[in-house]
């Protein structure tokens, strides 16, 4: 059974809506440095959807834009099939950032949608719930930068399941 339901109310021109879901409190890492915050570290969500992909797809489309962009080496990490999260410690722009990750497949849409409105991004470290913990299972090495001794946490919930039920009212007639 779905541990989650999405309630939407429409009333005239406004849709006010909320969800009820069971959460669990998770730690990230954020892409802005702390000593510089018009720099970022590049950082990936990417997920494979389609059955004809491999984790090799995954590692020749972030191959490409650490040439492209002159990255270092760039970790990959995984705590489930088809999920992977990544991190490199070159400094780059928030604008060149958004470029990396445009010019990336794979990259969860969402992961994009969020780094974009927020200013930063924001990849998960912490096991989440009916999950192995993450473990690095390459590195793509270039050239090496050293790991920062300091990195931003964002503490944050979030919904266990990613959908769930939802239910529509139309209030006082509206069509």
């Amino acid at each position: 059974m779905k541990s989650r339901i999405n309630l939407r109310l429409k009333f005239k021109d406004y849709t006010f809506f909320f969800m009820i879901s069971k959460t669990q409190t998770l730690d990230g890492l954020m892409s802005m440095i702390p000593d510089d915050r018009e720099f970022h570290y590049p950082m990936w969500d990417l997920e494979i959807t389609d059955l004809d992909s491999t984790f090799n797809d995954i590692e020749y489309t972030l191959l490409d834009v650490q040439d492209k962009f002159q990255l270092s080496d760039i970790f990959i990490m995984s705590d489930k099939d088809l999920s992977y999260r990544a991190i490199c410690f070159t400094r780059v722009t928030f604008k060149t950032l958004m470029n990396i990750l445009y010019n990336t497949c794979y990259v969860d849409y969402n992961f994009i949608h969020w780094t974009q409105s927020r200013g930063y991004a924001n990849i998960r470290m912490s096991e989440k719930e009916n999950r192995k913990p993450l473990e690095v299972i390459s590195i793509l090495k270039t050239y090496h930068q050293p790991i920062p001794e300091y990195i931003y946490h964002k503490i944050y919930d979030t919904g266990i399941e990613k959908s769930g039920k939802t239910i529509d009212y139309r209030l006082f007639g509206d069509k």
